[in-house]
């Protein structure tokens, strides 16, 4: 089953009428009132959009994506050597506090990192299997 995409306000309504109707009845099963049931599932698709960067995040992995939410540069150096198995250090402080957003589809590391180092206009080094991620060449 594809995950659904919930990031624009017409996606997120698509899958709330694809799909209120059977949870409304899923909830009845167990509320046995119907208006119970709606409640619940209105609160539950009300969270779902509030939350949805964070859903977005949560199941990117299913996707192939990794979403970077405003996150600090050594905050992504986690979550590529999370999502890659690499392993990334950040070897200066001032560069490791600015902040990156990004969806990077799929991605190899080293795409993800071209990405990531044009956006901070930071640049990175490999070294075996170790990036290392540092202040451009004259800066």
């Amino acid at each position: 089953m594809k995950p659904a995409r919930i990031d624009s306000p017409d996606a997120f309504e698509a899958v709330f009428r694809e799909h209120y109707e059977a949870l409304a009845r899923f909830a009845f099963r167990f509320t046995r009132d119907a208006s119970a049931a709606e409640d619940i599932v209105q609160d539950v698709f009300g969270r779902l959009w509030a939350e949805r960067k964070s859903v977005d995040r949560a199941i990117g992995w299913t996707t192939g994506d990794l979403v970077l939410d405003n996150v600090t540069l050594a905050a992504a150096a986690r979550e590529l050597e999370r999502t890659y198995g690499v392993h990334v250090i950040v070897n200066d402080p001032s560069i490791a506090r600015r902040t990156v957003s990004a969806r990077l589809r799929r991605e190899t590391v080293q795409q993800a990192l071209d990405a990531i180092a044009v956006a901070l206009g930071v640049a990175y080094d490999t070294r075996d299997s170790t990036f290392v991620i540092h202040r451009r060449a004259g800066e």
